[in-house]
């Protein structure tokens, strides 16, 4: 049977091109090789192209047949471990495709539940796959299991997937392969002997094959620099569907000891041969797993994780001797008082998501009136039951993990032994509760993010940061035995961590929470095992700084609020390590990661809500700047401090006195070249204008389908804002907050972008004139969406700066194009008239208020106190409405701008002026450009005068267009333009 070649790459393999070895094993399941009925729908026989008989499937003109589908696959897959097959292509043309296998749960109401695995075809010719069950092949939500299989198929459609012209792909031997062998290893057991550190990792061997059999065992030990191997070279005879245990122990010499650095991880890789499936046949490739050990941890006494003895000794004399200190000092005092004096309430079970505590019509949060009582503060509505008083639990238990810390510190500051009893009973309660409290998420379900106290993971590593601080100010008070101690640490800490530890979350905020929830356990309990996971892991903090952490500082997620929230974590490790010997501060990205938001704020300090944030202040962010602050001695930071000290850190962490910070000096433009991000500033006071466009990444699960999307500050406040989000359970979080139309930017057939990547072709920063220009070919198919953006502030003119903006759209076929424009004020635009709705979804059913303009030539205005906004249209669409959309909080009505027209070609070219008392600009026209003196297509090429009375400004945008430009006398070889006239004499030129 040909496909019996197939099994050289059996064991532990990600998909790779491997060579064609020979390897007969009974434990294959063809599904299809193709010599016989073809069983694939769409898919056509082939003998021109064959792997290694005389046939193979092919799948051509993808855009006709956008899927092909497996008939009468076998429905029990729960055998075997993996699904094999060769792909061939003709063209490396980066295709994304996905392997469905069906699996849909009647009792999963809330979508589809199937497993799935991604991938691109980025290569020539075959290649072969192995894709294991549960590795490569992930679940997408709750499928009935790998013993009801409704269905096989490849797709080129689907999950954002676009069927290319040009591919063409070949299918042969595809089969289900159960591996001969499997390994597992149990945890490792550590002690001392002698001086000596031994690590002992049991691993279990089970025999999967139909023979009785011996396995023989081989170390590759290249991993190993101070430890000490000693392990067999053989399993003994393991019966079919048998087991045996092998030890391998590891063992670090007192010699070695002293100069070894704490956690510094050494391995083995332990390979496990099977013998060939009959004589004088190929044995597979071994199957791998790595046998680890860190060097441990550097004895210390207690307290140790986020502050030792001296450090807090420390913090009570700065009370003693500077107010602002005394007065954090007394907080934290307060709060232990309250929490000594109030009844023990540790809940029976876990609690909910925070996010479901929101009125699902307003948005809003609700007011708590009793454990089972949860009114909407804006119509009075009142909820009960699931999910609401669950979410009451959450808090209970997140009180609770406040409480010990405040406890823990009031122990540790007044040597009040109450304070300790208080927090070790609540530390009994839980080590006799934890364990039963059933794992569960968002939905109430049993899933990988489900956790026992919380309903995530996420929140679960949160919380036990708080309450692994709180066990390492009070395990040596007394106040718990040696035996309760070690029920706190084993069924609290340990079960904890190893609930957080089976949800590897990889590049994401939530892993790096999870990194520092096990981390903290495992500083707290001094576990070097727990605490090399954290930083060194997998998914651990040295590699979220390597993945997560974008070239110019940004987190890759693009938002704000996830920057900072994903920093707290990276923070509270870096800190638990450093006082353990291992300075993670000294690494330079960390640094990187406060640098970046000082150039990104508005004039105000504030940040746009940019993707899943909010509008808050980097002042708000002053705790972990005191942290910066002492770390790396940055007088940059001294402004976010702002000369109050009000928060812990600054107490426990911060420097004794903070230097008086100089004058700010005027932030600069700057172009976020990782995050995707210009930001363009002039003018100076209550005149600064700050511009943000937005070209890059998506930014994950927290990104919203807003490329090329526009953000305005002027007259000291955010005007034209993004929208940002709202409570994730809240549907109009993603029916408007998460939608194009909520953003300012274009929408193409009134349908929201797909996520995707832009480009910079241009940017010009700096000057009179600046300019951007922001490109995505990926937003919709076959429509390239180009804008520019040039921000003018002519030195010494009394006026605020104003904004030119210069979009188009270019389709391949006749489209809807919509420019759509927020702005805060009231909307005062010329006679306008109720319209039907443009669109029933994707954001369009919000839209309230919807008018018609009679003439969208017509100047806008948007007023504010003491002036306002003016949008001029210097190439006015064919229709033009007016309406409201939702801001923040949802009850905020910001009215907007709708420019519609259609066609295979929209240019949108509008002057944007701030302005004080009354517009300083009088009129705006769009002035002929030519190139080489042959007249430019109008999406090419913008020109125009703006007329300011005794001043006109000419402006010539090209960007991208090479020759010269000429308009209404003002000529130029460059892309960008700006010449002040006064009549005719000529003020100023720039050109970029």
């Amino acid at each position: 049977m040909r496909f019996l070649l197939l099994i050289a790459a059996l064991a532990g393999m990600t998909p790779a091109l491997v060579p064609a070895a020979a390897a007969p094993v009974p434990d294959v399941l063809v599904l299809d090789d193709f010599e016989g009925e073809i069983r694939w729908q769409g898919v056509t026989p082939t003998e021109e192209i064959a792997r290694g008989g005389k046939r193979a499937g092919r799948w051509h003109n993808v855009k006709a047949t956008p899927r092909i589908a497996l008939e009468n696959a076998p429905k029990d897959w729960s055998r075997y471990d993996r699904i094999c097959f060769w792909l061939h292509s003709r063209k490396a043309n980066k295709q994304a495709l996905t392997l469905l296998l069906q699996s849909d749960n009647p009792k999963d109401k809330e979508g589809w539940d199937y497993y799935y695995y991604h991938f691109e075809v980025d290569w020539e010719g075959w290649r072969f796959f192995s894709l294991r069950f549960g590795h490569e092949i992930q679940a997408s939500r709750r499928p009935r299991g790998w013993d009801q299989i409704d269905g096989v198929s490849l797709s080129a459609t689907g999950w954002g997937h676009t069927p290319l012209p040009d591919t063409e792909l070949t299918l042969d031997d595809v089969v289900l392969v159960r591996d001969p062998v499997a390994v597992t290893p149990l945890p490792a057991e550590a002690r001392e002997a002698d001086g000596s550190l031994i690590v002992e990792t049991t691993v279990q061997v089970t025999n999967r094959s139909s023979t009785a059999r011996a396995f023989s065992l081989e170390y590759d030990r290249s991993g190993l620099r101070d430890f000490r191997l000693d392990a067999p070279d053989k399993t003994p005879v393991i019966e079919p569907d048998g087991q045996a245990r092998v030890a391998v122990r590891m063992t670090l010499p007192p010699e070695r000891r002293a100069g070894a650095k704490p956690l510094a991880r050494e391995s083995v890789m332990m390979k496990v041969h099977a013998p060939g499936a009959s004589e004088g046949a190929p044995a597979p490739p071994p199957v791998q797993v790595e046998v680890a050990a860190n060097v441990p941890l550097p004895h210390r006494t207690r307290p140790r994780l986020f502050a030792t003895a001296a450090d807090l000794a420390a913090a009570k004399a700065r009370a003693e001797r500077y107010p602002w200190a005394r007065t954090i000092y007394d907080q934290i005092l307060d709060a232990a008082v309250r929490a000594l004096e109030a009844p023990l309430d540790v809940p029976d079970k876990g609690g909910q998501w925070p996010h479901h505590y929101a009125c699902p019509k307003h948005g809003r949060t609700l007011q708590n009136v009793s454990p089972t009582e949860h009114r909407c503060p804006v119509d009075g509505e009142t909820f009960s039951g699931w999910p609401y008083d669950d979410v009451i639990i959450t808090r209970r238990h997140g009180r609770n993990s406040s409480d010990v810390v405040n406890l823990g510190l009031a122990y540790q500051w007044t040597g009040d032994r109450r304070y300790a009893d208080k927090a070790a009973e609540i530390f009994r309660q839980y080590a006799a509760k934890y364990p039963t409290y059933a794992i569960h998420d968002t939905r109430g379900h049993e899933s990988r993010s489900g956790a026992r106290m919380y309903a995530q993971t996420l929140d679960e590593a949160v919380s036990f940061i708080s309450f692994a601080w709180g066990y390492d100010l009070v395990a040596d008070s007394g106040a718990l035995s040696p035996e309760e101690q070690k029920a706190v640490e084993g069924r609290f800490f340990r079960e904890a961590a190893r609930v957080i530890q089976r949800h590897d979350a990889k590049i994401s905020n939530w892993q790096s929470w999870h990194n520092a929830g096990v981390g903290a356990i495992g500083f707290a309990l001094n576990d070097a095992a727990l605490a090399a996971w954290a930083l060194h892991g997998p998914s651990g903090l040295m590699m979220q700084l390597s993945e997560s952490v974008l070239e110019d500082g940004w987190w890759y997620e693009g938002a704000p609020a996830y920057h900072f929230y994903a920093l707290s974590a990276l923070v509270y490790l870096a800190d638990a390590a450093r006082l353990a010997g291992i300075d993670v501060w000294r690494d330079p990205r960390m640094k990187r990661l406060f640098d970046a938001p000082l150039l990104y704020t508005y004039p105000d300090l504030r940040f746009p809500a940019v993707n899943d944030s909010d509008v808050f202040s980097l002042r708000g962010q002053s705790g972990l700047y005191e942290i910066a602050y002492a770390r790396f001695q940055d007088d940059r930071y001294l402004p976010v401090l702002g000369g109050e000290r009000k928060s812990r850190q600054a107490l426990l962490w911060g420097v004794e006195t903070l230097p008086t910070a100089s004058a700010t000096a005027e932030l600069p433009s700057h172009h976020f070249s990782a995050l995707g991000t210009v930001v363009l500033r002039a003018g100076e006071g209550a005149d600064a204008t700050y511009v943000h466009l937005d070209y890059g990444p998506h930014g994950g699960g927290h990104g919203h389908p807003d490329k090329l999307n526009l953000i305005l500050f002027a007259r000291g406040q955010e005007v034209s804002p993004d929208p940002g989000r709202l409570a994730y359970s809240v549907p109009a979080h993603r029916s408007w907050y998460r939608q194009t139309v909520a953003h300012n930017t274009v929408v193409v057939d009134a349908a929201s972008q797909a996520p995707t990547e832009g480009s910079l072709p241009f940017l010009a920063p700096g000057g009179a004139l600046q300019v951007a220009t922001g490109l995505s070919t990926g937003a919709y198919p076959e429509v390239t969406l180009q804008r520019t953006v040039a921000l003018v502030a002519v030195p010494r003119r009394a006026a605020p700066p104003y904004l030119v903006d210069f979009y188009t759209a270019i389709a391949k076929a006749e489209r809807t194009f919509d420019w759509v424009y927020h702005n805060r004020g009231e909307l005062r635009g010329g006679e306008a008239t109720p319209a039907k709705p443009l669109g029933e979804g994707e954001g369009y059913q919000h839209l309230e208020k919807l008018r018609r303009a009679a003439d969208p030539a017509t100047p806008v205005d948007w007023v504010l106190s003491e002036g306002g906004i003016r949008l001029w249209s210097a190439a006015p669409a064919t229709e033009r409405y007016f309406a409201e959309g939702m801001g923040q909080p949802p009850s905020e009505a910001i009215p907007l701008v709708l420019d519609r027209k259609r066609g295979t070609t929209a240019v949108f070219a509008s002057v944007i002026e701030p302005y004080r008392g009354q517009p300083a600009i009088r009129g705006v026209r769009a002035l002929p450009v030519t190139v080489d003196g042959k007249p430019a297509a109008p999406e090419t090429a913008l020109a125009l005068e703006i007329d300011r009375g005794e001043e006109k400004d000419v402006i010539l945008l090209a960007p991208g267009i090479q020759g010269e430009k000429s308009a209404s006398g003002v000529r130029t070889a460059k892309q960008a333009a700006l010449v002040v006239l006064r009549g005719t004499q000529e003020l100023l030129r720039e050109e970029k």
